[in-house]
């Protein structure tokens, strides 16, 4: 079910102002079991706020705050703040739908996830979620994943001389990732897998148009391996992988947790606006978001440029 992606557009009564405490064993909502709910709920002025709800769905603990605003039978507002304590991946792509059309490359992994999420969107007629609108970030890291040889990482396993198989392992996980004026950005993250360990960063838009870098740290091969780095850009879309492009490299592994303490309390102020913003609501105030100052981050076009030494290309892409 992808409820989160395609909410029915409903209009809350302007008359209805309420106070509810929500305890329930299991409650189904668009083919989706949820159950031990616990919660507030807040209705006032066309818009709702569900507060501090604890339940279990898709398997994993999951905690969230979510507001919901009902401007107009063309348009409403939405925002929440959710955590998921063990998720599979592939439930989570298929349950918030909107991450499959924005990350495809999620679905090269296979295992739990634990997630901190908090977004702002507006929503169509037809309850649609307006990508462009769409501004969020988050954390997500996951112990003992798979990476499966899929559509997305093939080109790079080529390139880097990755062993040939269905199934990679990899240890530990922890991405950062934010959505804003219809960019997409993957903050720098580390992983090892098949004897490597790589920094892997980039970006991409909504038209499925992508940049990334991937730094080597670590190689089995060539010492000079250490210092390279990989660049890929093109359109998930498109039929045929682009050529890696060899340069330098990019990230150094003391990158990551610098930008998971910036995004953190970038997530954190975005969560207050969205509370901010519905009390708002509730006092018939017009509130708009302002711009969340995300880290900055880009792949400079020099990354791109193929580094000196015949051999060290004739070694790292076949």
């Amino acid at each position: 079910a992808d409820s989160l992606q395609r909410l029915s557009l409903v209009m809350v009564p302007a008359n209805l102002d309420l106070r509810l405490a929500i305890d329930a064993d299991k409650v189904y909502y668009d083919r989706t079991a949820f159950d031990s709910i616990h919660g507030k709920i807040r209705v006032r002025n066309r818009a709702v706020n569900l507060r501090e709800f604890n339940m279990q769905a898709w398997g994993a603990d999951m905690t969230m705050n979510f507001v919901y605003a009902s401007r107009s039978h063309r348009r409403a507002d939405i925002g929440a703040d959710v955590a998921f304590d063990g998720i599979r991946v592939d439930s989570l792509v298929r349950s918030f739908s909107v991450l499959d059309s924005t990350l495809p490359m999620l679905r090269s992994f296979e295992g739990k996830v634990d997630v901190l999420a908090t977004a702002s969107a507006q929503l169509d007629s037809g309850g649609n979620i307006q990508l462009p609108t769409l501004t969020a970030a988050m954390h997500l890291h996951g112990d003992s994943l798979v990476l499966l040889d899929g559509e997305t990482f093939t080109r790079i396993s080529k390139a880097l001389m990755f062993k040939n198989k269905q199934r990679n392992l990899i240890d530990s996980v922890s991405v950062v990732i934010t959505v804003q004026d219809g960019k997409i950005t993957v903050y720098p993250f580390v992983m090892e897998i098949d004897k490597y360990k790589v920094a892997v960063g980039g970006w991409q838009d909504m038209n499925m148009d992508y940049r990334y870098h991937i730094s080597l740290l670590e190689a089995p091969m060539l010492k000079v391996l250490t210092r390279g780095g990989i660049t890929m850009y093109g359109n998930f879309n498109d039929a045929k992988l682009p050529r890696p492009k060899l340069g330098n490299p990019l990230y150094k592994e003391a990158t990551t947790p610098a930008f998971v303490r910036q995004i953190a309390e970038a997530r954190l102020a975005l969560g207050r606006q969205i509370m901010l913003q519905f009390e708002g609501w509730m006092n018939r105030e017009r509130r708009r978001l302002r711009e969340v100052n995300f880290p900055k981050m880009e792949i400079p076009l020099d990354s791109m440029g193929e580094m000196g030494g015949a051999a060290y290309a004739a070694d790292t892409v076949r």
